[in-house]
């Protein structure tokens, strides 16, 4: 824990219920739409059982206006937004780093992500390619 109050917003888009929290560094968290705001709270808080309900701050109530944009279909770029993901594993902060540099309407493989990670995440004395030992039937 940080030590740091989280807060959240359920707010509603276009594309159903989403979820946003955030503490004094940063936004913390998103919650991909649900159908209603008590289903999208539900999966919020069981990430983040201690959040309380708040009034955003500036840069969270622009996050939230730019997800209603997106939702509706405009080209909306996320990147400026300060993230605080706390600790992290190093391969997810590669990931989350790389995935923020995709840009609108484009798809990137894993493949190259994923390269020079499997080195990082296996565990010893494990195959960086498991899966080439299972024989499909």
């Amino acid at each position: 824990m940080t030590g740091r109050a989280d807060h959240y917003l359920i707010f509603e888009t276009a594309g159903g219920f989403c979820g946003i929290a955030w503490n004094s560094a940063g936004i913390t968290r998103f919650q991909l739409p649900t159908k209603s705001a008590a289903a999208t709270e539900r999966i919020l808080l069981r990430q983040m059982p201690s959040a309380k309900p708040g009034a955003p701050t500036p840069e969270v109530a622009e996050a939230v206006a730019a997800v209603r944009r997106y939702f509706e279909g405009e080209e909306t770029d996320f990147s400026m937004f300060k993230l605080h993901l706390g600790e992290q594993d190093p391969f997810f902060e590669r990931v989350y780093a790389a995935a923020r540099r995709v840009g609108w309407g484009r798809t990137t493989p894993m493949a190259p992500w994923l390269k020079n990670s499997a080195r990082d995440r296996k565990p010893p004395g494990m195959s960086a390619r498991p899966w080439r030992r299972i024989r499909w039937r």
